[in-house]
């Protein structure tokens, strides 16, 4: 029971990760009037794949939080981070 309890948590983790990760690149294309076309070339990716991710379909790797946070010109914390992080105060 312990083990799956365990496991349990350690997925319902990783949803909310993929969750916070794409309201955060959301929120960034918004800011900086960025489509995913352009996020997807950034990425290295094709668009239908960003798609996918963005409705977490598929989910972020870390290469893609480090790719985009390089584009976006923030700290990769800043894109992970849940509520009361703030973002503006997070770049590099």
């Amino acid at each position: 029971m312990e083990l799956a309890r365990k496991q349990s948590q350690i997925y319902r983790g990783a949803v909310d990760l993929q969750e916070t990760v794409t309201h955060n690149l959301k929120s960034y294309m918004t800011e900086q009037k960025v489509n995913q076309q352009q996020l997807a070339e950034a990425l290295g990716l094709n668009a239908s794949t960003v798609s996918q991710k963005m409705t977490k379909r598929v989910n972020w790797t870390l290469d893609d939080i480090e790719k985009a946070s390089e584009f976006f010109k923030v700290n990769p914390e800043a894109l992970v981070a849940g509520s009361g992080f703030e973002p503006e105060t997070s770049g590099l």
